[in-house]
Parts: structure tokens; sequence; C-alpha cells
């Protein structure tokens, strides 16, 4: 278990995240081909999780999905992440006794979330996989909550609560098997150089490069509607406005301009034909705030 934001969150596997600090070597050719001295560039963290889509005991996404969302749309939120068994160094790594002895429990600051995939199959729990891009926070991470507390029961969102559907012209994918959501941002750590004697081999800032959203839809061909299915085949170029995808009706991804690749079928034999069509998200505007670029909506939550 970790807490984001200070709330608590189930994870289903593992979770990685280790600080990465890799030392590059430096050749000066006049003196000789061999390695001399090495540069310690920033210090940034990787790392991923998984974990199911929880819903509350008074049926609400689990708050800390709900973070986990909302750093996806705009990855530029100052998010943390806590952990009870993460250990690093802050400062400079090679000060401290070649970077041993001088560890502590750490929490993850500046988290961005670099790719966000929901995937909804037709059979079993909904789960998200998370990869993120963070800094070390200087303070020590807050003890995570005790995971047999009532309050944390949760649970899991499967297919059956979740639907896709069109808002405009009104279509609903009866026949849809399963689904998926990605969101992939791509974010650099930014080191500034300063003017003075840095006590720290972080990153000043992160900066925020392009951010992609996309999702697939697989669903079952219906000889009941073959004739007239030509009016909701969303195979290729701009289809309609507001493509929901529904998660049991506490989190909606709301794509306005959905731009639909052309539409998958193969023919497998004896097996259920099944049809799978690719969209990308486009926006009216490309910016990207607090309050503008948000595709994800929370009915009941405050």
């Amino acid at each position: 278990m970790i807490a984001i934001d200070g709330h608590p969150l189930y994870l289903q596997g593992d979770f990685e995240g280790e600080p990465e600090h890799v030392p590059e070597p430096r050749f000066y050719v006049q003196g000789g081909p061999r390695v001399v001295i090495y540069y310690l560039g920033e210090k940034i963290v990787k790392g991923r999780f998984r974990v199911p889509m929880g819903l509350t005991p008074d049926h609400k996404l689990d708050p800390a999905l709900q973070v986990l969302l909302r750093a996806a749309e705009c990855p530029l939120l100052d998010t943390k992440i806590s952990t009870n068994y993460t250990l690093s160094n802050y400062g400079i790594t090679a000060e401290h006794n070649l970077g041993f002895g001088h560890y502590s429990r750490l929490a993850y600051e500046n988290v961005g979330i670099t790719d966000l995939t929901i995937t909804v199959p037709n059979k079993g729990a909904a789960i998200a996989d998370i990869q993120f891009l963070a800094m070390v926070a200087e303070a020590e991470a807050g003890v995570v909550p005790n995971p047999s507390v009532s309050s944390l029961m949760r649970r899991n969102i499967v297919s059956a609560d979740c639907d896709v559907r069109l808002e405009s012209p009104q279509y609903e994918w009866e026949t849809g098997r399963s689904m998926t959501l990605n969101v992939r941002n791509k974010i650099d750590p930014i080191v500034v150089l300063r003017g003075y004697v840095s006590t720290t081999d972080q990153p000043e800032f992160m900066a925020m490069s392009t951010s992609e959203i996309w999702g697939e839809i697989s669903y079952s061909v219906d000889r009941g509607t073959v004739y007239d299915e030509q009016a909701s085949l969303p195979s290729g170029g701009w289809f309609g406005v507001n493509l929901a995808m529904d998660f049991a009706g506490v989190a909606i991804a709301r794509i306005l301009h959905p731009i639909m690749q052309v539409t998958d079928q193969t023919i497998r034999g004896t097996e259920m034909m099944e049809r799978k069509t690719r969209f990308l998200a486009a926006f009216a505007t490309p910016a990207l705030s607090y309050t503008l670029g948000k595709f994800f909506e929370f009915p009941g939550s405050s």
C-alpha cells in the first residue's frame, strides 16, 4: 500500500520507484583514451505500479485514484507519493561518505504521470497501470495508514459497471466487450545552472512537453443490426462529439472530439467476431492548465 496526497491506495503487484542517478563517463582525449572523471547528472525517480479501480463503501471513486486521474490530465499538479519502505538521499550523493549511510524513508514530490492506462477487460476488474516521474522529497514520508481500517474497504469496478457511448449523435455500443484509455505525457527534468554552490543534485523543476490521449473500443458483431450499423460504426475520421467512457458512474472520461482510426475486424474461424476501433482525443485548445485540458469528471464527488 502507498499513499497519494495522503490518501491510501491498494496496489496490485509490486511498486517500482527508485531514484535514477546514472554516472556518465567523461573522456579527455588530450590526456589519453581512458576515463578519468565522471559526471553525476540529476537525481530523478522513475517508477510504475498498477492498481484496481476501486469503489468506496458510499459508491464513490477511490480518492487516491481521483488524484491520479487528475494528475494524468494535468501533469504539472503538485502530487505526492508516500511509501513506508523506499530509501534514498536528498542531498548530493557523492558528498556523504560516497553515498552510503545517509539514507532515510522518503516521499516523492512533483509527481508527473507519464503513462496512465485504464483497461476494462471483458472479464475481471478494471485496472489502472501507472508510470511516473518524480523528484525526491526533502522531508521524510508519512506513515501509510493501516489497511485493516474498515473505511478503506473497496470493491473493484468490473466491465458490467462500465459503459462507452457517443453523446452526439446519441449512440450506445450495447455489444461492447472491453475498452482501454491511455494518457501519455512527455515530461523532462530541468537542471538549472546556478551562480552559487549547490547543495543538492535534485533537478530544479519539471517541464511539460507533449500529451497524447487515445483509447480503444472492442465490441462484438451483432447480426441483428448488421444492416443498419453503418450509421453507428466509428471507422476512420472525425466521429461525432463527446465520446464518453463511463467507469461505474463515478469517473467519466469525456472526449469532446474523438478522431477514429479505421476499424479492425478479424475473422478467426468459429470464434466470435469482434471489431476494434482506436480513437485519438483532439481538443479545441492545446492549452494545458488547471481550467483547460481536463476531460475527467467525477459525479457525486466534491
